[in-house]
């Protein structure tokens, strides 16, 4: 089973700007979550936590592998999308700068890429790479919401962009199954809550 969590809000996130592999505080909201997050993972049964190296991700995958006492794997293949020059940018700003791009890009994402960045089906083949032989591994995955629907994708048919969950959103996924469940972490979660 892996549990893929989508980092805490960021000011980014909050300005609906693309976030990609761009820096950006936690929002007041964010830090929350980020409390809520560590307290909902002490009662996720978890053998190893990987996460994006990603300050957004990789803060939050630190605290739970200390407080879970678990090994950690920081790695690039668990990285957002590549936004290229659309990282830090909002969708009007680049629907005024690169109108055709972005209207090639949201047409089809899984073949046309944003200026410089990659394509989905890019991502999709990073994921599917970084998952071989972890399958069968009970896992704290800290992501991005990109990454996340990448993932789910690969085991139903359904719209990518409806996959894509929200900040501080757990997915559990049962990779022997093929099954996943949603689970919305509240703020005021802890650990008695369960």
């Amino acid at each position: 089973m892996w549990y893929l969590i989508r980092h805490p809000q960021t000011e980014l996130n909050l300005q609906k700007k693309y976030h990609g592999w761009e820096y950006a505080p936690y929002t007041d909201l964010g830090i929350k979550q980020f409390q809520a997050i560590t307290q909902y993972a002490l009662n996720l049964q978890a053998d190893f936590v990987y996460s994006s190296d990603l300050k957004r991700c990789e803060l939050l995958a630190r605290r739970i592998a200390q407080e879970l006492q678990l090994p950690l794997t920081i790695t690039t293949a668990l990285r957002e999308l590549n936004f290229g020059q659309w990282h830090g940018r909002s969708y009007a700003d680049l629907n005024q700068e690169y109108q055709n791009e972005i209207e090639k890009w949201l047409e089809n994402p899984w073949e046309n890429a944003p200026v410089e960045g990659e394509t989905l089906r890019q991502l999709q083949e990073r994921c599917s790479q970084f998952k071989q032989g972890k399958t069968r591994a009970n896992a704290i995955v800290i992501t991005h919401g990109g990454v996340i629907a990448a993932f789910l994708k690969m085991i139903v048919d359904e719209d990518y962009w409806n996959l894509l969950p929200k900040n501080s959103e757990c997915i559990a996924i049962d990779w022997i199954e093929g099954k996943f469940k949603v689970d919305s972490i509240p703020l005021n979660y802890s650990k008695q809550a369960n």
